[in-house]
């Protein structure tokens, strides 16, 4: 059942569920949230599920031999194996939520996105040009940080 759910999660481009969720909770930053939030969970359901799948099944085996309990397994038996592989996917998922809600906001879900066409709309080239900046600077640093920890995860 959990599956079915990931995958009805993910089956809405991002695009789609934030015109989806506006029509429901109006266009604000609750509503940006909730998209990403709900496609994050779907990719990283998957994407924790496929680390799990395709990991070494000996140490389970081994630590079953010895009669090690279910929490015994996950600790010593799959956290082990797949932290590195966890550690890295969530933090290349937060770099695509970054770059996401600028992307959100321009449809109307609220944050930078929402102020840069409000600017755009009023000719306000100072301002529109600062947020720019911004959202520039940010997914740069973003993307710097999140490059250096994996880094150190793999």
């Amino acid at each position: 059942i959990g599956e079915a759910i990931l995958v009805i999660i993910r089956v809405f481009p991002e695009i789609v569920l934030a015109l989806i969720l506006v029509k429901g909770f109006g266009m604000n930053a609750v509503t940006g949230v909730l998209t990403i939030g709900l496609h994050s969970i779907g990719m990283l359901g998957k994407l924790f599920a496929e680390a799990i799948d395709n990991m070494d099944k000996s140490p389970l085996e081994a630590l079953d031999a010895v009669g090690a309990n279910a929490w015994q397994k996950i600790r010593y038996g799959i956290i082990p194996q797949v932290a590195a592989d966890i550690s890295s996917i969530t933090l290349y998922r937060f770099d695509i939520n970054v770059r996401s809600a600028t992307v959100l906001g321009i449809v109307g879900a609220g944050g930078l996105g929402a102020s840069l066409i409000l600017a755009a709309e009023n000719w306000n080239w100072d301002i529109l040009g600062t947020i720019l900046l911004a959202i520039v600077v940010m997914v740069l640093l973003v993307d710097f940080v999140s490059s250096y920890l994996r880094s150190k995860l793999v």
